[in-house]
């Protein structure tokens, strides 16, 4: 399967597909109070961006508290899903464990445990997705398999791939895969693509290649961190240090763009080799924005939170637990256009994941886990 895409002129370099040799290698009026207090495509936009509180932006549907089972107690939320057919799953953001909750927050079924040997423990878990028929399926990150479990998270099937699957994410019927599809020094020299789209045993296309080196880009590599998300027939790929958001269609064609930073976004520099050599690099760093996530809301929405590094956290420098979410945009996922800017979160909370509704993590670093969701107003 050699069918290589043309990229947009300005787009991420040259699309091209994998190499045969490695394509197979009273909470809401307490949540109300609190939101309230702190709270595409190449044409041009027409519509002008507002900078409003989150309050103004978004209207708060509900909240949840997510039940705890004694012996298995939350850390965090690393990854979450809404299913299909309501309630939502997550992955814990320090254990390879899996929980399945009710639309009430009711804790239904929990799966995963540490371990190398047995083909159904984890390191940790990558990313989560939901299929059609509701099943869930995790990738681990270091193991090249796709671990699928059944709709109340028991042990069904694995998929073998060529390389380690470290994201997944629901495209229709299929999944968007990020799989690592060579060492990292052949990644610079070869530009491999980072998305793959997977239908049930085979590969469609692989697409948005490695966008730098370096060797062009002495630290930009170790800051970056890529997202996806998908709606109708379209797929966004983003890079946290870069916007725009790349859309891709179910062919895998690059068809546009979507997104630009407001005035008060600070991208990290491009900075010459040793430029970090006698500073603290977390404090440095965290004095920049990155993109934290992307997610579609209500099929109509795209929604882009910014992040800032916390260098008090005690993890290495750029695990993804560091990065704090600060702001969120809005815009539209048809027209391009951006509705809302600069919309501030509460501190300490974190987005979680889109699909009806944007669902934001009230307090990310301590229960009792309170989960708002929110709903995108008419500017």
């Amino acid at each position: 399967m050699e069918n290589r895409k043309a990229a947009r002129p300005g787009s991420v370099n040259t699309i091209r597909t994998l190499p045969r040799s490695v394509r197979w290698a009273a909470c809401s009026v307490w949540a109300s109070s609190l939101l309230a207090a702190s709270c595409g495509q190449d044409q041009a936009p027409t519509a002008v961006a507002r900078s409003t509180s989150l309050s103004e932006a978004f209207h708060l549907r509900d909240t949840v508290e997510l039940e705890q089972d004694s012996a298995d107690l939350i850390s965090g939320i690393r990854h979450f899903v809404e299913r299909r057919a309501g309630g939502f799953v997550t992955a814990d953001a320090l254990r390879p464990r899996v929980r399945a909750y009710g639309e009430d927050g009711q804790l239904e079924a929990a799966f995963g445990r540490f371990g190398t040997e047995d083909p159904w423990s984890f390191r940790f878990i990558g990313g989560v997705a939901e299929t059609f028929d509701g099943s869930i399926v995790l990738a681990d990150g270091i193991r090249t398999e796709l671990a699928y479990l059944t709709r109340d998270l028991r042990p069904d099937t694995l998929v073998t791939l060529p390389s380690a699957p470290i994201g997944v994410y629901s495209f229709g019927p299929d999944l968007i895969l990020r799989m690592r599809t060579a060492p990292i020094e052949k990644v610079e020299e070869q530009r491999l693509p980072i998305f793959h789209r997977w239908a049930q045993d085979r590969l469609i296309w692989s697409q948005y290649p490695y966008p730098y080196s370096s060797y062009e880009l002495p630290y930009w590599p170790t800051f970056a961190a890529y997202f996806a998300a998908s709606a109708g027939d379209s797929v966004f790929v983003a890079n946290s240090l870069q916007y725009p958001v790349v859309v891709y269609n179910r062919e895998g064609d690059s068809v546009g763009t979507v997104g630009a930073p407001s005035t008060s976004f600070r991208p990290i520099p491009v900075l010459e080799l040793g430029a970090l050599a006698n500073r603290p690099l977390d404090q440095f760093i965290a004095s920049f924005d990155q993109l934290g996530r992307i997610d579609i809301v209500d099929d109509a929405h795209l929604a882009v939170t910014r992040a800032h590094l916390d260098p008090d956290k005690p993890f290495p420098p750029f695990h993804p637990w560091k990065w704090m979410h600060s702001h969120v945009e809005v815009y539209d996922r048809h027209t391009g256009d951006k509705l809302y800017e600069d919309v501030p979160l509460p501190e300490g909370a974190q987005v979680l994941g889109g699909g009806r509704h944007l669902y934001l993590l009230l307090n990310r670093n301590d229960p009792p886990w309170r989960i708002a969701k929110l709903s995108v107003q008419a500017p």
